[in-house]
Parts: structure tokens; sequence; C-alpha cells
């Protein structure tokens, strides 16, 4: 396709051999083709030679066989609108000229270029090679879908904390209004036997519950066992060891050993802090 005596005339000499026309050709970075009006080469700029460098040399044939590997001019071809309306005619087409394919398409535009008695002699192509833009507007597409979903986790997130701080609201209502005033109650009818200590025990963690900010005291006395809560309670009422280990049935060796179990999980092992006031501080 095309002739090894291809010569371009005067009109396409002057323009070629134009040092500043070269200059400004190679620098764009997209794809630039000098046609003449029967759409054969003049000169392509270097992203055209590097995109079609399997095709080179290209000068003095056919646009549509270097680009497209065709036979005759595409369906769609914008240069030979723009030579038959003499105005510039975009098109989107096929990399391959063949089967369209987005992610393989070119944006073409087709600007004709006149002499003096404003006839077509030629053509300038300005190829934009849409793949880049295609892969771009896909991550978009791609965030965009990611944005929607983080979205509606978000407000499914912020449903739950809603519906959590509902039923937390509920259960302090029924707390401080039912459980404490009866738990209350029951302590004074007993406060004088042995179980009466169970009943504050359990008044104090209820108020803790209903805290809107836990100290974080309470955090360290939720490590405790059920035994070393029951020692703790008796220290903050003021007994002593002697009467620890017999209220509870236990050697006084045991109440030391909850004790100093006691003094580590508050983080008070270290410190000559008094244990029986510390204890009246966290579980007022």
């Amino acid at each position: 396709m095309g002739s090894s005596a291809f010569s371009y005339d005067n009109f396409f000499r002057d323009i070629v051999g134009n040092f500043i026309f070269r200059v400004v050709l190679n620098s764009v970075p997209d794809g630039v083709s000098l046609l003449d009006s029967e759409l054969r080469i003049v000169d392509l700029n270097f992203t055209m030679q590097k995109w079609y460098k399997h095709k080179m040399p290209a000068q003095g044939k056919k646009c549509f066989w270097v680009f497209h590997g065709r036979k005759k001019p595409c369906p769609n071809c914008p240069s030979l609108r723009a030579i038959r309306e003499k105005k510039v005619v975009t098109e989107v087409v096929s990399y391959d000229g063949f089967n369209f394919r987005k992610e393989q398409a070119q944006r073409i535009y087709a600007f004709p270029l006149f002499d003096e008695n404003r006839e077509v002699v030629g053509i300038l192509e300005y190829v934009k090679n849409l793949i880049p833009v295609r892969e771009l507007e896909e991550e978009v597409q791609f965030l965009r879908k990611r944005v929607a979903l983080l979205e509606h986790q978000n407000e499914l997130l912020r449903n739950l904390l809603e519906e959590e701080r509902r039923k937390r609201s509920f259960c302090e209502d029924q707390v401080k209004n039912f459980i404490l005033p009866n738990l209350k109650e029951l302590e004074t009818l007993i406060k004088d036997l042995p179980e009466a200590r169970y009943f504050s025990f359990l008044s104090f963690w209820f108020q803790s519950l209903c805290s809107s900010s836990l100290p974080s005291a309470y955090q360290e006395l939720s490590s405790l066992t059920p035994r070393e809560l029951e020692v703790a309670m008796l220290i903050k009422e003021g007994k002593s060891s002697k009467e620890i280990a017999e209220t509870l049935s236990i050697s006084r060796k045991a109440v030391q050993f909850h004790r100093q179990n006691l003094r580590r999980k508050l983080g008070i092992a270290r410190s000559q802090v008094n244990l029986t006031t510390y204890l009246r501080n966290i579980m007022q």
C-alpha cells in the first residue's frame, strides 16, 4: 500500500521542513500524523512512530493500512469526512479498525489543511489514545462503588450503635429505678447478717455498670476472682485478716495470699498505699 517513489508537493515540503513545526510535533505526547488528500502518510510524530513501529517506514503508505491493517478506508473515517465537509471532524474509532472495542479505542481529531484556493490538500490528525482514559474511568467507577459500600456500611454501623445506645439506656433505667432500690432495701433489712456484704457488692457493680465512663479501677476489679471480690469487700468494711478468715472459713494464710493478689491486680503491689483506703475509694 503506497509507492516507494512517493514525494510530497511544496505545500507539505514547507511544513515538514519547518524546524519549529518538527519540535512542536514531536513534543506532543499524543499521536499526530500529517496526511495528504488521498490519505497517504506524509509525516508522523515520535509518538505515532512508537505506537506503530512494526509498520515503519510509513511515509507514502495509506493511513488505514498502517494504522488499522485495512485495504480500504475505515467506515467512520473522520479524515474523509473532514475532506468532504471541509471542517474539523472528530470520531472514536477502534485501535484495530475492525471490531469496535471500547477498551482499545482512539479519539481522532481530523483538521483539514487548505491551499490558497480553499481546497483541502491534506489532513492533520490528532490521535488521543483512550486506553489510559478508560482505565482511569474504570478505576473511578470502582472507587465510587467502594465509597458507596463504605457509606452503606457506615450507615449500618450508626444504626447498630444507636440501637445499642437505646438498649443501654433502657437497662440503666431498669437498674436505677428498680434493681438498685430493691437491693438497698434488702441490704438494710439484713444489715446485721454476714450476707449483707453480697448485696452491698451487687449494688456497687450495678452502679458501676450504669456509669457513663467506667473508671480504670473498676476495670481492674473485673479481673478479680469471686473469692478475691469477697475478700476485697470485707477489707473495705475494715475487717482484719483474722475476721475475714473466720467469716469465709479459710486460713489466715489464704487471706494474706488474697491480699497480695489484690494489691498486684489493682496495681499497688510496689507502693505504700493502704489497701483498705484504696478499696474504699474505688468501691464507693
